[in-house]
């Protein structure tokens, strides 16, 4: 049977210094190490789990095995990759995919069908719990085509060269490139299921076939009754990272609504609310998904534990509310940002109160933790964090902002160069109705963020909804929300979007002077170095994690290059080389340069006694100011704490071209 065109040959892709397998091995060590950082829990499973930065969770090796994968697999265009939710009807699809592809060489009533003497896990491997793990890189380039692999990660965590295969290319949004099933219509209905996947994975059956008998044959020998008597479930094992498993736990005769022999009202009750507010407005998804939430195997823990996870998201392989992820990643690669969950449109409200008490409910509803900030802080379903208030701000912006094709957007993590951006950016709009050198120029007698002004911290706030038709084009508006949460008419409208970001470890320091600053102006004790870090880290400071705020801005630059400006902070400071224009030449430049620059600003009145009217309340134009030099967390951070950091960058700008920040 090793000759067999599926199985996986356990040999190693002489990829450069992954040839060697103390590399291999250090490769694993290094993304172990980013996985022990990261927070800790007790959940469903009898191992720790540990929570990934884009808020999903499970045990240390999958994690390892999903970066290692991510780091290591080459996709090929003619790939089929199942991907699932534990115990949704993994096993199954894997009998049918494999069954239907191999139905040529191997007939689905032939006594050496490989079924046989493999299970399903067997013949399509996981990449996380099979392939990738103890150190091994797998050669997989003797597979014949199509390969057939399987996941239990969600969307976001695929290997990147998926997205660059021609099958993940931009025609990801279109319903031919992605398959879904439900469960129980497959239950019902197994032949036309059947029919559809080979037709989705370009196998279709002919008339011959049908004829045959083929079609029924392979639903017969992939039945429940079959699978479960054959030798290879019954006394076979398959071999994952934590062990060999005996093929027979696999198979569990899944009924639909068995959860009512399990479930009390009152737990079905807080399951059924958290499916209806996920996916308000679409009664097909919650059809969908209500196998995945009340059909899972009841294991050592009591029923009690089992839903309480379940409500937390505790659970490995967390796909179960993110179905969204899919959503975004298709979004994202067509440009169309931050479309709204149905939650957040179905609102139905006739005032401004009523609308921003709509979103306060519905973020108050969301897991909270302590971070950087006093205020507690709320997970988006989309994996950002933040207190109430600009979440909020962001929502309302969401329903209520009408962008031009004209508009310019400034975005920003906060603590990266946003004051000197705006800055920046007004006095370039406005040079020639205000001059640089004037003495009347706006920015002598306001603060960059009274000319700008924030979407979520100004603007939408307090009930307001306010009327910015009578702005003068170009408007110019702010936002420290991450791309796939900008206002959806932002995409429509096609406006122009400038992003800067920074080092992460000094974007880190100037985070702990401004909320230390604010913290001492109110009273509170001062953060330290060391819980800043691990906050940091953990993605819990305003709109983080960083890493993830940063991609997304950046992939949406490398999309759309015309409407989407990055730049770094460093790059800023420094100086370039230009062709001079006429105006350059006439020292406007210079003059913009000079009228923005630390010193000069930092010496004007508005600076030095004015004020900005946030969300939070007024703040004075001075905490906005800071020198922020390149380098300067070498002056705060351990080097445990830098190695720390670092590593989390390079795992997550690894082969993004950003790896350099």
């Amino acid at each position: 049977m090793e000759s067999l065109p599926f199985r996986v040959q356990q040999g190693f892709l002489p990829v450069g210094l992954l040839s060697a397998q103390s590399s291999r091995a250090e490769l694993y060590q290094r993304f172990n190490d980013v996985v022990s950082s990261w927070p800790t829990c007790k959940g469903l499973s009898s191992v720790q789990l540990f929570r990934h930065e884009k808020g999903w969770y499970n045990s240390i090796s999958p994690f390892v095995g999903t970066m290692v994968a991510d780091a290591c697999f080459a996709a090929r265009p003619t790939d089929i990759i199942i991907a699932t939710f534990p115990k949704s009807g993994t096993t199954w699809i894997k009998a049918l995919l494999f069954a239907m592809a191999h139905r040529r060489e191997n007939l689905a009533n032939g006594a050496c069908h490989p079924f046989n003497s493999l299970g399903p896990h067997e013949c399509i491997n996981f990449l996380k719990y099979q392939l990738y793990t103890e150190n091994k890189i797998p050669n997989l380039e003797e597979l014949s085509n199509p390969r057939l692999f399987a996941t239990h990660m969600p969307f976001e965590l695929l290997p990147r060269s998926m997205s660059s295969a021609t099958y993940w290319s931009a025609h990801l949004v279109y319903p031919d490139q992605v398959l879904f099933f439900g469960y129980e219509e497959m239950k019902r209905d197994p032949t036309s299921h059947l029919l559809s996947l080979a037709e989705f994975i370009g196998l279709p059956f002919n008339s011959k076939e049908k004829d045959n008998g083929v079609v029924d044959a392979i639903i017969k020998l992939c039945s429940f009754e079959n699978m479960n008597s054959l030798e290879a479930t019954k006394g076979g094992k398959t071999w994952t990272m934590i062990g060999a498993i005996p093929n027979s736990a696999f198979f569990r005769r899944g009924e639909a609504r068995d959860w009512t022999n399990h479930l009390p009202p009152k737990m079905v009750e807080w399951i059924d609310a958290i499916t209806k507010a996920k996916f308000a407005g679409d009664s097909s998804i919650i059809q969908l998904t209500m196998f995945y939430l009340l059909t899972v195997k009841l294991v050592e823990n009591s029923v009690d534990d089992l839903v309480r996870n379940f409500k937390t998201g505790l659970q490995m392989s967390n796909l179960l509310f993110s179905f969204s992820s899919i959503n975004d990643a298709m979004s994202f690669i067509s440009m169309k940002s931050s479309a709204p969950s149905k939650a957040e449109q179905d609102t139905d409200v006739k005032t401004n109160e009523e609308l921003y008490q709509h979103f306060t409910n519905l973020v108050s509803s969301w897991p909270s933790c302590q971070g950087m900030s006093y205020l507690q802080l709320f997970r988006h379903e989309k994996g950002c964090y933040n207190s109430i208030s600009p979440m909020v701000g962001a929502m309302v912006a969401n329903t209520c902002f009408s962008a031009l094709s004209s508009d310019i957007i400034v975005a920003t993590l906060p603590k990266s160069g946003t004051t000197w951006l705006k800055a920046l950016l007004y006095a370039t709009v406005n040079r020639r109705e205000h001059p640089a050198n004037a003495t009347d120029h706006p920015l002598n007698s306001l603060g960059p963020h009274e000319c700008i002004n924030f979407l979520e911290y100004q603007l939408y706030t307090e009930n307001k909804i306010p009327n910015l038709d009578k702005l003068l084009n170009p408007r110019m508006f702010a936002t420290h929300v991450p791309f796939k949460l900008l206002p959806r008419a932002v995409e429509k409208s096609g406006c122009k979007i400038i992003y800067v970001c920074r080092d992460p470890k000094d974007n880190m320091i100037s985070l702990l002077h401004f909320m230390n600053n604010y913290y001492s102006r109110n009273g509170r004790e001062p953060l330290t170095v060391e819980a800043v870090v691990d906050y940091f880290c953990s993605g819990l400071s305003p709109f983080g994690p960083y890493w993830d705020h940063v991609l997304s801005y950046w992939h949406a630059h490398k999309a759309h290059p015309e409407r989407v400006l990055f730049f770094k902070y460093e790059e800023m400071k420094k100086d370039g080389d230009t062709t001079p224009s006429e105006e350059e030449a006439n020292g406007v430049v210079d003059d913009i340069v000079k009228l923005c620059s630390f010193d000069n600003m930092t010496g004007l009145e508005a600076t030095k006694d004015g004020k900005t009217w946030l969300i939070i309340g007024a703040m004075p134009n001075r905490a906005f100011f800071r020198r922020g030099e390149a380098g300067d967390w070498a002056n705060h951070l351990s080097p445990e704490m830098a190695q720390r950091i670092d590593a989390i960058t390079e795992a997550k700008f690894a082969g993004s071209g950003l790896i350099d920040l």
